[in-house]
């Protein structure tokens, strides 16, 4: 029998992230019709933007909503302006971190980052943490049924 440590019985963020996510990025200068066509296209409601390594914020689809409403009346054409223009913050996560402890971060902005802002590791998402969940109930799920 392997011994186990006591973080091991904790549901950490490196469970969740997924192995084979490559954090996509977006330049700051990106033009908001471009970052909504590859997220459309990738199917992410999220992706941070970096300059160099420093991670500005995350444009959403929330971000953008929440940014066309602020804009002066004067700009007709939102789709030009810069990805930039349009972030939110999300929380950063680090991989030994208790999943526990972000229920709330996913409840209000759907997603973490993991890793620092100047090296981003990746984003886990509500539906990564509820595909874990899932996958650890599951057998308990199936025994209950079995009984």
């Amino acid at each position: 029998m392997t011994e186990r440590s006591l973080k091991d019985l904790f549901h950490l963020i490196k469970k969740v992230l997924p192995d084979e996510q490559e954090p996509l990025a977006f330049h700051p200068e990106m033009t908001v019709e471009d970052a909504l066509s590859v997220m459309r296209e990738k199917n992410f409601s999220q992706v941070p933007v970096v300059a160099g390594r420093e991670v500005l914020g995350v444009f959403t689809y929330r971000s953008f909503a929440a940014g066309i409403v602020k804009l002066p009346g004067s700009e007709l054409k939102p789709l030009i302006l810069p990805v930039e223009e349009f972030l939110e913050d999300l929380k950063f996560a680090q991989i030994t971190d208790d999943l526990a402890a972000l229920i709330d971060e996913f409840d209000i902005k759907d997603a973490v980052l993991v890793g620092l802002s100047d090296r981003l590791q990746g984003i886990v998402t509500t539906v990564d943490a509820l595909k874990y969940f899932y996958r650890v109930a599951s057998p308990y799920v199936i025994l209950f049924e079995v009984e």
